[in-house]
């Protein structure tokens, strides 16, 4: 019963705004119109604003844009809402205004050619700096430490033998001296 009555409700709430707003496609005269009509609240038109960046000076997307003053975000929303409602479609649109304006109008760069390699060296450079110092790092500290382990031992050997020879040489001038 719960879901007969669930289903009854959810059937309404999806058909009741088609019949509040009008019956669909009919325009003011009452005749059927293919065309969808698009307005700032659509998720195609909020998609497509939100993907071009606002060459006010802001660095917001034009869905974003907050400039007093900021003509070039009105002319470019309405061109948008006027290219949906031509019937483009929202990568069409990205297309136009990229050709339009070119690659700086986009909020994220294209995922391929140069913009990928522009996106991409910086780091990879710091990844493979990285690496490199850890390398070297790694190098010197292994360098210092066989210095430490044999260097000493042997220089310690030679001190030895040398302090012994210089020792042995004092005494026996000294007994020269003396017997």
């Amino acid at each position: 019963m719960i879901k007969k009555i669930l289903m009854v409700f959810l059937f309404i709430l999806l058909v009741l705004p088609v019949h509040v707003l009008g019956g669909g496609n009919q325009d003011s005269h009452g005749e059927e119109n293919d065309a969808v009509k698009y307005d700032q609240n659509s998720p195609e038109f909020q998609q497509t604003a939100s993907e071009l960046r606002c060459l006010c000076g802001c660095g917001q997307s034009h869905l974003d844009c907050s400039m007093d003053g900021c003509g070039i975000n009105d002319s470019v929303l309405a061109e948008i809402l006027e290219k949906l409602n031509e019937g483009m479609a929202p990568p069409e649109i990205k297309d136009y205004f990229q050709d339009v304006y070119g690659e700086q109008i986009l909020m994220a760069p294209e995922k391929s050619g140069f913009s990928l390699t522009a996106w991409v060296t910086p780091f990879v450079a710091l990844g493979g700096s990285l690496v490199g110092v850890t390398v070297l790092l790694r190098k010197w500290a292994r360098k210092s430490k066989n210095d430490d382990d044999f260097g000493d031992g042997a220089d310690d050997e030679l001190e030895d033998d040398v302090e012994t020879e210089i020792l042995e040489s004092i005494i026996d001038e000294e007994r020269k001296k003396y017997y």
